[in-house]
């Protein structure tokens, strides 16, 4: 069973193993300028379909209840902020980390 459970964990994220990732801190610009030295921010996706808008991974701390998960995108809210669900809504927020790839 815990084979399996390997297998399938090696076939959904097959880069993983490859790529050791970290986070970096936004220091106010887009996840895609301050993950450059670090080998590129990770994306989850892209934009209404647009290649040249990725969604940048990145993590803030709205209404200081911890950090949670969000997206860093030029055309929303702005590339020098991290939009994270927070109390029903988006929110912008601009002290945040990138997820980079190392």
């Amino acid at each position: 069973m815990s084979a399996m459970i390997a297998m399938c964990v090696v076939l959904v994220f097959p880069h993983t193993a490859a790529h050791a990732i970290s986070w970096q801190d936004g220091n106010g610009v887009s996840c895609k300028v301050s993950c450059a030295s670090k080998g590129g921010a990770i994306d989850s996706g892209i934009y209404k379909g647009d290649p040249d808008k990725p969604l940048y991974v990145c993590a803030a701390n709205a209404g200081g209840k911890g950090k949670r998960p969000g997206y860093n995108l030029a055309a929303a809210a702005g590339a020098n902020k991290c939009v994270v669900g927070y109390d029903f809504r988006e929110v912008a927020v601009g002290t945040f980390d990138c997820l980079c790839k190392n």
